[in-house]
């Protein structure tokens, strides 16, 4: 980020004793190649080496007290030896976080809040239509099973009806039988 601390190292092995590092920075050159650029420490830059002679290791360090837009590219740590030995190398990104809107945490909170309270409702009155509709759906098949009810004991009621009225006739035939065989008898 931009005026923020940046720090790269480089570490390496060697057991043939200490090799001078350096750290290149890759830019621009004419006809848009990359040419090397060696860096060196300043007010703005820190370059150090750290050896440690119980495992050979030696490391390199390049810290930014304070980075610049121009200070993002390729760098790389250096190796002097009989032939230059450069590392994978690092890309540094220097951004600035420049705020596009202004706003108090107040404000912000009250936006979150109200974009919560939208987002619910959002939820909330689709559902609670889908409620509604599936109750009177429900209350309409209750009412249309009712009316197919009243009809079933309708039909039944006439049906008993015929049924009685046949009985009637049934007894009488079956009276009117058993006086004659009453008399024939007597």
């Amino acid at each position: 980020m931009l005026s923020g601390r940046a720090g790269l190292e480089c570490c390496y092995s060697y057991t043939g004793g200490k090799l001078d590092m350096g750290w290149i920075k890759w830019i621009k050159g004419i006809n848009k190649t990359q040419v090397p650029l060696a860096m060196k420490s300043s007010d703005d830059v820190d370059i150090k080496t750290k050896h440690e002679t119980g495992n050979n290791k030696h490391c390199g360090t390049l810290t930014f007290k304070s980075v610049k837009m121009d200070e993002t590219g390729l760098y790389q740590c250096w190796l002097n030896s009989s032939v230059g030995i450069y590392s994978h190398g690092t890309y540094l990104h220097v951004y600035s976080s420049t705020k596009t809107i202004n706003l108090r945490e107040s404000t912000k909170n009250k936006i979150l809040t109200a974009e919560g309270i939208l987002l619910f409702l959002c939820v909330l009155l689709p559902s609670v239509s889908l409620l509604f509709q599936s109750k009177r759906l429900n209350q309409l098949e209750k009412k249309k099973a009712r009316r197919e009810e009243e009809n079933i004991y309708q039909v039944n009621f006439r049906l008993v009806t015929t049924s009685l009225s046949q009985t009637r006739v049934m007894a009488d035939s079956m009276n009117k039988d058993i006086y004659q065989h009453v008399i024939l008898r007597h």
